[in-house]
């Protein structure tokens, strides 16, 4: 509970922590390739490059523009993704994640003001303003005076809607965060003092942090199935890859819980078979 309970307040209530978490979601390929198709979307729809040419070319030359937008589309596509591979995308994503948890957390202590629009939304304005300015140097000049600041650049990663519902849910999470740590410490201190031969009560505790360890990795295995379970395996791409990225450090810190109680236990075992084989040659 100790190690789920910190890792969740710690993504809830510490900016630092949620940038952390989320930041690798930048250099995933498989979302890369998601939000450069989301944003060309945007632009390619924004554009009406169609119209533009029907209203340029005679009715006899408008057979020009069949291929006009599935080309523009490809155009913008690569300047897209030219983008998001680079360090500027990593920083502006950084950025992006800060502001939303910033919202977040204003919502979830019932602090602060104007948090409840933006809070489970990450806001990519600043992305496709850097990839328009590209494609104006690029010679799509049309787009120099587009309304970018007009346009829906938003991806949500969960519904905002419920979070002042939780208020009291994260309250009483930031106290669990402080008191739980505390009284597995103090308890595991009692099983090693009170145990005889201490080196028992270092072997129960060490078997009770792999439990642990073991417990974080099989419900987040679980919760992980119904999560995807529930998604559309087409149209969910980003909120499947985003969950497995996001909640990688709390399973790699109950798989890490684990290993270092196997090393105890096999330690223990192991001054015990000595201390064993030391008595009989006496």
């Amino acid at each position: 509970m100790s190690i789920v309970v910190v890792w969740s307040r710690n993504q809830v209530l510490d900016t630092t922590h949620f940038v952390n978490t989320l930041a690798p979601l930048a250099g995933d390929p498989v979302l890369q390739v998601d939000i450069a198709n989301r944003i060309t979307a945007v632009i390619v729809e924004q554009s009406d490059i169609n119209d533009r040419y029907d209203w340029a070319l005679p009715n006899k030359l408008s057979f020009l523009t069949d291929n006009v937008e599935t080309n523009f589309q490809s155009f913008v596509y690569k300047a897209d993704l030219a983008f998001i591979v680079s360090a500027a995308f990593e920083v502006a994503w950084r950025e992006s994640t800060r502001v939303t948890h910033v919202a977040i957390k204003q919502v979830l202590t019932n602090t602060g003001s104007g948090g409840k629009i933006s809070a489970g939304v990450i806001d990519v304005g600043p992305v496709v303003r850097s990839v328009v300015s590209t494609l104006v140097e690029k010679g799509a000049t049309f787009l120099k005076d587009a309304p970018v600041e007009s346009w829906d650049l938003s991806f949500q990663l969960f519904d905002p809607s419920g979070l002042q519902r939780l208020q009291g849910a994260v309250s009483l999470l930031n106290q669990l965060g402080v008191v739980l740590p505390v009284v597995s410490v103090v308890a595991a201190a009692s099983v090693i003092l009170v145990a005889r031969p201490r080196r028992r009560g270092v072997f129960l505790v060490a078997i009770a942090t792999a439990l642990a360890g073991l417990g974080v990795v099989g419900l987040l295995w679980l919760v992980r199935r119904i999560y995807e379970d529930s998604l559309d395996p087409v149209d969910d791409v980003f909120a499947a890859r985003a969950f497995n990225i996001v909640t990688r450090g709390l399973g790699g810190t109950g798989k890490t819980f684990l290993l270092i109680a196997a090393c105890v236990i096999i330690g223990v075992a192991i001054g015990t078979s000595r201390k064993g084989v030391s008595h009989d040659g006496k």
